[in-house]
């Protein structure tokens, strides 16, 4: 079983009408970043859950809430295969909620670039429908890598902590 840092793009923030645009995913232990993207959404979808173990250990920042949810309705709809998985939000990790649950925690992944010294270079994820509608396919992935980029520096700085 292996741990992997999980970034997706979409069309919308609403998966029943959205779509999936990019998955990138990084196995800590390998190093290996995979990438999926295009206009064949169900092919995405088929080959990202291919790529994975069952019971893997998927990091996200908010997967919980909109990561995983939109990937499993969008399999759904595309008649895609899921795996089960072991979900770590770094979101939920960072806000305390396993201490107690205030809706209106705040934090970007963004912010928390900040806070760790990344520079962000791309566009932000509110961007990527106008990307995709010019078909700038290499924006949308390079603003997903970034994206697993910050988690990977969080996801380091939460260990340090003793917080995983």
């Amino acid at each position: 079983m292996s741990d992997y840092l999980l970034d997706i793009e979409t069309i919308s923030l609403e998966s029943i009408v959205g779509r999936v645009l990019c998955i990138v995913i990084h196995e800590i232990d390998s190093g290996k970043v995979l990438t999926f993207k295009g206009e064949n959404e169900k092919q995405l979808l088929t080959d990202f859950w291919n790529s994975i173990d069952n019971f893997s250990n998927i990091i996200t920042f908010n997967g919980d809430f909109f990561d995983i949810p939109f990937l499993v309705l969008r399999s759904i709809v595309n008649s895609v295969k899921v795996k089960k998985i072991n979900s770590i939000d770094l979101r939920k990790i960072v806000n305390s909620y396993y201490l107690h649950e205030d809706e209106y925690r705040k934090g970007s992944l963004r912010t928390w670039a900040t806070i760790l010294g990344m520079r962000v270079e791309t566009h932000d994820s509110s961007q990527m429908s106008g990307l995709y509608a010019i078909g700038d396919w290499d924006s949308i992935e390079k603003h997903c890598h970034e994206d697993v980029s910050i988690c990977l520096l969080l996801w380091n700085r939460v260990k340090e902590c003793g917080l995983i």
